[in-house]
């Protein structure tokens, strides 16, 4: 049955909507709100999202952006921090939806003469083969960690999440529960602000890039507070000691920004939001997965935090392909594709002899 690629505009924005509460592997990044945000905290991309259809229905979509910039236009799929894009299905369709649309980025890539592209795999995905089609030039790759979430009940909610915590993790959370911290979450300038500051200063304290104020404004447009994301608050009294952001998708927690004061830090209070987050979304939303994001494999001190609250390891890939065959990316600098491309994924840096 021959499959039919379109590129989405206005009119096919529900439907696309549609597919994605179908698709198992869609993820929070795949959603028009996502799409929305990323327009507002990357003006210059360009976005298209290819829309697969046989006989008329929609059964598969590609959303990506493109970017140009020093060495010519660089498409990911998607762009912000390697946020998951790649291909999602209907719940059913096989292998060759999948690579009508790749065949489509091609064939995009080609046409607007991209440097690279980078495709981003779902760690929900489990057609982990399938991606042979992009025959990627280079991979890089990450650990995805999902802790799966106890089913709703009443009265034991908080102890069915114990249980799969480490011990460790839940001695932190019972330290938190005691340390006298008033938890909850707000819709305000106060509370999204607090949480920039917090995290801005916890980079700085580790030498990281934080992320700009600006994005956190671009939240609160593109979202809707309690149905997409909430901003938990841990407060000392009138002080606030740790904040969170959470993002909700379908059935799934996005474990967005944590942020805590460097004084409060052995009191727990960003383990008792954890914790207070994942009870509010499994009582109130029967939320069935919580999802910590990319772990790089040099972050051992990070994995092994995440993995403490009852994670499974999903690996994931991101492909990247190359159309401008005479480019000696060695040569290529760090910082020229660190600033020429704000918040899109080139090539591995690894690959790179220049800084």
């Amino acid at each position: 049955m021959k499959v039919e690629v379109r590129v989405m505009d206005t009119q096919l924005e529900p439907a696309y909507a549609d597919l994605l509460q179908s698709a198992p592997c869609a993820m929070f990044n795949h959603s028009i709100r996502f799409r929305n945000f990323l327009k507002l905290v990357i003006p210059e991309a360009k976005e298209t999202y290819f829309l697969a259809y046989k006989e008329g229905k929609l059964v598969g979509a590609l959303p990506t952006f493109t970017r140009d910039g020093p060495i010519g236009p660089v498409v990911n799929s998607l762009p912000f921090y390697g946020s998951h894009g790649a291909a999602v299905l209907r719940h059913g369709e096989n292998q060759e939806v999948r690579t009508a649309l790749f065949d489509s980025l091609r064939d995009y890539c080609v046409n607007v003469e991209a440097a690279f592209s980078t495709v981003v795999e779902s760690p929900l995905d489990g057609c982990r083969e399938s991606y042979s089609a992009l025959n990627a030039d280079f991979t890089d790759d990450r650990i995805g960690q999902i802790t799966a979430l106890p089913q709703y009940s009443e009265g034991d909610t908080e102890s069915n999440l114990m249980d799969i915590f480490h011990h460790k993790t839940r001695n932190m959370v019972r330290k938190g529960l005691k340390s006298g911290f008033i938890v909850g979450h707000e819709d305000s300038g106060f509370a999204m602000t607090s949480l920039y500051e917090i995290h801005a200063e916890n980079m700085r304290a580790i030498g990281g890039l934080a992320k700009p104020l600006s994005i956190f404004q671009a939240i609160k447009s593109a979202f809707a507070y309690g149905e997409d994301y909430r901003v938990y608050i841990a407060r000392d009294g009138n002080k606030i000691a740790a904040a969170m952001l959470v993002f909700y998708f379908k059935d799934t927690v996005e474990y967005f920004t944590p942020a805590v004061q460097e004084k409060y830090r052995s009191n727990q209070p960003l383990s008792l939001l954890i914790f207070s987050a994942m009870r509010d979304a499994v009582v109130e939303r029967s939320a069935r997965l919580w999802n910590w994001g990319g772990t790089w494999r040099s972050q051992e001190g990070v994995y092994l935090f995440k993995s403490r609250w009852g994670t499974k390891d999903y690996p994931y890939r991101y492909h990247i392909n190359q159309y401008r065959k005479h480019l000696d990316i060695a040569k290529t600098s760090k910082t020229e594709l660190f600033n020429g491309y704000p918040y899109f994924f080139t090539i591995p840096f690894r690959l790179l002899s220049v800084s």
